[in-house]
């Protein structure tokens, strides 16, 4: 079983929480600085898992063999060289079982989380009122989509922590809209009544097992989110979708 470096110690590190900026003040405020400041990477754990061993042309556009043996040479600890090594033919794709058995379980179990794709997908304008789309895919849910699944959400729990990073590829406009989305999702879970939680920046295998490792998940858009809800149903959780068209 494969444990990743990364994760120890990072989860309850109260010095960690200050400098990524997790809070749990409900009437906390996003500031713009600690957005402009996140590391833009290029590790992509979603788009290698989708990929690897797929036989399309995609698998050949986006993981080629000299890329495969980049995402290991930069990222060598990580989830995505870890699957990718471990990987094995069970006549899925993508084989789940090896995503699980590569991906960190986080104890205690977080009760509820909420992933947003933010970053990049973030740079066309309000998504929180308008579908905004990156190659005709939906990434980030809007205001009615969230809606469909209101009544799920203010039953859940008082407290929900947000998984989400700015930085993913991005610019400084995608940067400001992802900093707008985020309050707006973070203010529409205050009116339910629930207090949302950010989780700060972190690494994408940091948010990936801590959000797969949750009770009861709420999905964004995008293969990264979808493989948290695969993992998280496999370990006997719950997954909401906002837009039923991601199930």
């Amino acid at each position: 079983f494969y444990m990743a470096p990364y994760m120890m110690g990072s989860t309850n590190n109260a010095s960690a929480a200050v400098a990524y900026g997790l809070t749990n003040d409900c009437d906390f405020n996003l500031t713009q600085q600690a957005f402009r400041s996140a590391r833009n990477t290029d590790y992509s754990l979603g788009d290698t898992v989708k990929f690897y061993k797929s036989g399309s042309g995609d698998e050949r556009r986006y993981l080629s063999p000299n890329r495969r043996e980049k995402v290991c040479r930069q990222f060598n600890s990580s989830i995505a060289c870890s699957y990718i090594r471990s990987y094995r033919e069970n006549g899925q794709h993508p084989n789940i079982d090896v995503l699980n058995e590569v991906t960190p379980m986080v104890e205690p179990r977080p009760e509820a989380v909420m992933h947003l794709r933010l970053g990049d997908v973030a740079r066309f304008g309000d998504c929180w009122v308008h579908p905004c789309r990156k190659g005709g895919r939906l990434y980030q849910f809007t205001k009615d989509d969230y809606d469909t699944v209101r009544d799920e959400l203010k039953n859940l729990t008082t407290t929900i922590t947000i998984v989400a990073n700015p930085g993913h590829k991005a610019g400084d406009v995608a940067r400001q809209y992802s900093a707008n989305y985020l309050e707006n999702v973070m203010g529409y879970l205050r009116s339910l009544g629930v207090c949302p939680e950010y989780r700060g920046i972190r690494n994408a295998d940091d948010d990936f097992a801590f959000a797969a490792s949750a009770k009861v998940f709420v999905r964004g858009g995008g293969g990264y989110s979808k493989f948290m809800a695969e993992l998280v149903r496999k370990r006997g959780g719950k997954v909401l979708t906002p837009n039923l068209r991601f199930n």
